[in-house]
């Protein structure tokens, strides 16, 4: 059975803050930790899996930035290179984790569920013009965007302004923005609190 996304906006399914901590101390070993330290490597960069595989030393410029251009859209992203980012290139001689991205999608499901990171996560679909939701737990749904899109998340629930992270995302215009926008609304909520009034 297919289903047809329309008139939905599109699920943004991101870690939480703890989740990324959790996974970052988790102690594993052989293949569940160079799993683990891909993730992190991509939720922490922005980095999308296929540029991930190409990587090149060279992209790290003096100021501790990742400079490249995206295989996807050709487009050149940004990224900052923050400390557990460079602890995972330091671990893997200079690149990233090299695995074929079926496995590491596999591999995420199987080290997700390991850790019991499991919170339920809706997602809804049209089929037919009725909207239906489904809860899965995170572990089911997790895949390799899954990083990136913590990485956008993350970064705009700590305030950056939202120029500055498609600049770092190499996001080219707002439009692919806007499924990031309503997780935001707590920070929104925040930042409005600041006018006492």
């Amino acid at each position: 059975m297919r289903y047809i996304l329309l008139n939905v906006e599109e699920e943004v399914i991101a870690l939480l803050e703890p989740e990324l901590k959790n996974l970052i101390d988790a102690d594993l070993g052989g293949w569940m930790e160079s799993t683990r330290d891909l993730f992190v490597f991509l939720a922490t960069t922005g980095m999308r899996f296929s540029d991930s595989q190409l990587f090149n030393p060279n992209w790290v410029t003096p100021e501790q930035i990742l400079e490249f251009s995206q295989l996807k859209t050709g487009g050149k992203a940004f990224p900052p290179l923050y400390e557990v980012s460079r602890c995972v290139l330091l671990k893997y001689d200079g690149i990233p984790p090299q695995i074929s991205n079926q496995k590491f999608n596999d591999h995420l499901k199987e080290l997700f569920e390991e850790l019991k990171l499991n919170r339920p996560v809706t997602i809804r679909v049209i089929r037919n013009k009725k909207v239906y939701e489904t809860v899965s737990p995170l572990s089911a749904v997790i895949s390799s965007h899954t990083a990136r899109r913590t990485f956008i998340t993350m970064c705009l629930n700590k305030g950056m302004p939202l120029q500055d992270v498609m600049k770092m995302s190499g996001h080219s215009d707002y439009k692919s923005m806007k499924p990031y926008i309503k997780v935001t609304r707590k920070h929104l909520r925040t930042v409005a609190d600041k006018w006492d009034i």
